[in-house]
């Protein structure tokens, strides 16, 4: 009887350990994607990504925001000129290419610019 007691608190140590670092490691997991990032801007060249040269890096970053706004992206102002966005969107390459041709067509920015 008492080996059973003692067997049943084990197990259910066990689970308690297995649920604070499920709650670890999930939280953990979400403060990181929702951290924020500088914004890379990106061109596709042939067959690969690369990070373009801005002629102008103050005028880009402000088309920048016009596109990310009307796209509903939040990000946040950086102290350099630049633009943060949240890690889970820095990922997606294709995403960030459009916002970047966007911000770099002077037509769309045009139309869309309030």
């Amino acid at each position: 009887m008492l080996m059973l007691i003692g067997s049943e608190v084990k197990i259910k140590k066990r689970i308690m350990c297995l649920i604070a670092a499920i709650i670890v490691i999930g939280s953990s997991f979400c403060i990181y994607q929702n951290t924020y990032i500088k914004f890379q801007p990106i061109v596709f060249d042939g067959d690969s990504y690369k990070t373009p040269r801005l002629k102008d890096s103050v005028v880009f970053y402000q088309d920048l925001s016009i596109a990310l706004d009307c796209n509903g992206v939040e990000y946040k102002q950086d102290t350099d000129n630049g633009l943060l966005i949240r890690r889970a969107l820095a990922g997606d390459r294709e995403l960030l290419l459009n916002y970047t041709n966007k911000a770099l067509d002077r037509a769309w920015i045009t139309s869309h610019r309030e």
